[in-house]
């Protein structure tokens, strides 16, 4: 099954690609310093990216943290976000899986698709909250009808199906339905993986094989896909 360090790498990729979409859009620092001081949420989001991503003033974790809350405090759902990725990476502040959840779930409840699909993630694993299959589902779901074609959302969906703890939630068939979506979005080592978990639950030990060999291709010296081709041959 997947590690949990690949599922950690997948989230700090997202959230790598929206700092720097983001970084590329923010205004002049200077203007959006006076901005961000007459309380303007906006500028204070941005000004936060600024000071996180070194972008016209030095790196300043902590500067960004304070101008992310800020703009977090009035509602605004990209810092509250943000704001969370801070706790959960330890950046600025005491590293914080309750408080990334609590600041995730104030950007997911109004829409916003990466932290609903983080709402996913952390409920699925039990970081920083109780964890919770049936809130995992409930909130990969949203995610996916913000952005059904969110590919990390399919891939964890997939494996939940395929290999959850409590096995009332295990349904091999909404695992491959789950898991051919996430390849065919994203062909890479980690979305074969789950492809190959699915199909093992589901009695097709050859098409699990087949999928594991494909994750091997793209990745062959990783030792853990090479121990999952060998348990799928021995059918355990």
């Amino acid at each position: 099954m997947n590690s949990p360090k690949a599922r950690d790498s997948l989230m700090a990729l997202l959230f790598l690609l929206l700092v720097l979409a983001t970084a590329a859009c923010v205004q002049n620092f200077e203007e959006t310093k006076r901005l961000a001081e007459t309380g303007d949420e906006v500028a204070q989001y941005n000004l936060g990216v600024m000071y996180h991503t070194e972008q016209g003033v030095p790196q300043d974790y902590a500067e960004a943290v304070a101008w992310y809350q800020k703009s977090a405090e009035q509602g605004h759902a990209d810092a509250q976000l943000h704001l969370g990725f801070m706790y959960a990476n330890g950046q600025g502040v005491p590293e914080n899986d309750a408080e990334a959840a609590e600041w995730f779930r104030k950007s997911a409840e109004q829409g916003n698709a990466e932290a609903q699909l983080n709402m996913g993630v952390i409920y699925d694993s039990g970081q920083g909250v109780p964890q919770d299959y049936g809130e995992a589902i409930a909130w990969y779901r949203k995610a996916l009808e913000s952005n059904p074609n969110e590919a990390v959302a399919w891939n964890n969906l997939g494996m939940l199906y395929a290999t959850a703890k409590d096995s009332s939630f295990r349904d091999p068939a909404q695992a491959v339905e789950c898991a051919l979506k996430a390849v065919a979005l994203e062909e890479d080592s980690a979305t074969y993986d789950t492809l190959a978990e699915a199909y093992f639950v589901s009695w097709e030990p050859g098409k699990a094989v087949e999928a594991i060999r494909k994750a091997i291709a793209l990745e062959p010296d990783n030792k853990f896909l090479h121990d999952q081709l060998g348990r799928f041959e021995q059918g355990r």
